[in-house]
């Protein structure tokens, strides 16, 4: 073990007596908070050289290092003790990462074993700098997230599988030391499930990680898996429509029951438990045997006998499960209705399905903006109405303090957001304006309070998608809100792609100029999923929700953001917004109370 000194470029073993320790084949490591030291023994590398597998040696020792280098105690970890639970693979567990809980006020780590689950498997951790969650790639095939603000008591929250992603299904990657060429699910179907899922990295304050596919590819372990390096996405979007929707009909004497898969359902406390059939790999996109399967488990099922109404928001697909079950079906779409089913032939089936459901007149077919009902509207002629949330549970109302600064939320785009900061400061100065500007992350950096949200004078947006929760929560705690005009964000996300999240092809960074399904409309309607068309984009963004309410302060500019900034009448904007949200909560309130009624 090596500290390295990056400043004076020199290297010293960090170990005060290095010749007095036995097989001493180190991996992870974990420093704690007085910095001493926690490390794993991995595997004797010799044993590798063999020419039986069954010969490897795994080791079973954790050791604990004073901050000097001393040793202070060594673990023997007899574990597993049952004679099946190993992978068939040497002996012994192997200790390949130990990594301190940030933050423990015990000191404690978490140490993860290679040879353990009778698959071998990395599991390389990264966690978030608060210590409440940690990130870690399993089996060669999967990577976790987990809630450990229980140490003892660890959560997974999600679960991405490399073997079974949709996302995956169509990119083609080379296959290791070949000239073949496959993809993701035939690689799976060839190499028993190893994709060599191995190192994680998530950089301190970004929203982004990072998984690298190789494992090793020495003597008798042949893990080289797919050598590809994949970049994933953080949500940290702590609210969900559910959640809104049972604070709406809080009055309406209903009962929910919400056994939730989302990854942020730790914090509404309603995540799923002994759950059949379904679970966090397979949801999001069950293929027709699991709803069969699904119906089966479910049909004389007691609890799910008392269900009137089914309700699907995220994704709105989830209510194919419930098809069978012969109530009534509320779908809302929060974001593009197809999310999960981005394959051609389960778009169309879905499709299918959901002119079926709104045949009926006991079921509720919506957007919870007009975006979505627009576009569900161009692709199956179906007439979604909007029911959009209310996100009224925030209980703060804006409330300014001095020198407290306005806000800019999350920009997307490769360089616009460099850009928009920079010509942000030039017009600042340029027009010699004194205000006070900073970014959200900035100053909240992981998480904030409604409460700390209202002391700002306003929020400026980018937007990076049409619909968004935080905006509904912003605007019902009538918070002055700025953003760019149609024709600017046009232009903007005509150039940058800003407004990323409109499209899956923008999320998924595979831009298109057309849908893979043709609309059902008239042909006059452009494509909503044209990237590369000025009129299809404009036409399409001014459904966006940012488009649709008033009381909305828009730019032109760069220059006229910070002239509006400096001479808007902000309490007055914020007055209106009040008044406005009365009305909504009134008439949504009427709109469910009518919607329950047919129902009934």
């Amino acid at each position: 073990m090596v500290i390295i000194d990056v400043k004076t470029r020199s290297a010293k073993s960090f170990l005060k007596d290095a010749s007095s320790l036995i097989d001493f084949n180190p991996h992870g490591y974990g420093i704690i908070n007085d910095k001493s030291v926690f490390a794993g023994d991995y595997i004797d590398p010799i044993s590798l050289t063999g020419t039986d597998p069954a010969n490897i040696i795994f080791r079973n020792t954790l050791r604990y290092f004073d901050s000097d280098g001393t040793l202070k105690r060594t673990y023997q970890i007899p574990f597993p003790t049952e004679p099946d639970a190993f992978s068939g693979i040497g002996q012994g567990d192997g200790f390949m990462e130990v990594k301190a809980i940030p933050n423990d006020p015990f000191g404690r780590s978490y140490a993860a074993v290679n040879n353990y689950q009778k698959r071998i498997s990395a599991c390389i951790m990264s966690f978030f700098p608060d210590g409440k969650r940690v990130l870690m790639t399993f089996q060669m095939r999967f990577v976790l997230l987990f809630d450990i603000s229980k140490p003892k008591k660890p959560v997974i929250l999600h679960v991405f599988d490399f073997c079974s992603d949709r996302a995956l299904d169509h990119i083609q990657i080379q296959v290791p030391d070949s000239d073949q060429v496959s993809t993701f699910p035939e690689f799976c179907a060839k190499n028993n499930n190893r994709i060599g899922a191995h190192i994680i990295h998530h950089p301190k304050g970004e929203n982004r990680f990072i998984v690298v596919n190789y494992f090793l590819h020495f003597g008798l372990a042949q893990f080289s898996g797919t050598r590809t390096v994949h970049a994933f996405k953080l949500n940290k979007d702590l609210t969900n429509p559910i959640y809104d929707i049972k604070h709406q009909l809080a009055s309406f004497d209903i009962k929910f029951i919400d056994k939730s898969l989302s990854g942020s359902c730790y914090e509404t406390k309603t995540c799923a438990k002994k759950l059949k059939v379904l679970h966090v790999g397979n949801a999001l996109w069950p293929t027709y045997l699991i709803r069969q399967e699904f119906y089966k488990a479910y049909e004389n099922d007691l609890e799910m006998n008392q269900v009137n109404i089914f309700m699907c928001f995220h994704p709105a697909a989830m209510c194919e499960m419930f098809m069978p079950f012969n109530r009534t079906l509320i779908v809302i779409a929060s974001t593009r209705y197809e999310l999960g089913r981005y394959g051609k032939e389960d778009w169309i089936n879905w499709n299918k399905n959901l002119q079926i459901i709104a045949t009926n007149p006991r079921n509720v077919v919506a957007g919870n903006n007009l975006y979505d009902a627009e576009y569900i509207r161009y692709f199956t002629g179906i007439k979604a109405i909007v029911l959009p949330s209310l996100c009224a549970y925030t209980n703060v109302s804006y409330a300014p303090k001095i020198k407290k600064p306005f806000l800019i939320t999350p920009i997307h785009g490769k360089e616009f957001p460099i850009e928009f900061t920079l010509n942000l400061t030039n017009a600042l100065q340029r027009l010699k304006v004194s205000i006070n500007v900073s970014h959200l992350r900035e100053v909240y950096k992981d998480h904030y309070e409604y409460s700390q949200l209202v002391q700002h004078p306003g929020i400026i947006y980018v937007p990076y998608q049409v619909s968004l929760m935080s905006l509904f929560e912003q605007y019902r705690m009538n918070i002055p809100l700025f953003f760019p005009s149609l024709e600017l964000l046009t232009e903007w996300h005509y150039k940058y792609h800003v407004v990323r999240e409109r499209t899956w092809g923008g999320i998924f960074e595979s831009l298109k100029n057309s849908s893979i399904l043709p609309g059902v409309l008239n042909s006059n309607i452009p494509d909503p999923n044209n990237e590369f068309d000025r009129d299809a984009i404009r036409y399409w963004l001014k459904f966006a929700d940012f488009y649709q309410w008033p009381y909305i302060t828009y730019f032109n500019s760069i220059d006229d953001l910070v002239v509006k900034l400096n001479n808007t009448n902000l309490m007055e904007i914020s007055q209106n917004m009040k008044a406005h949200n009365t009305i909504v909560k009134r008439k949504l309130h009427e709109q469910w109370r009518q919607i329950l009624e047919k129902i009934n």
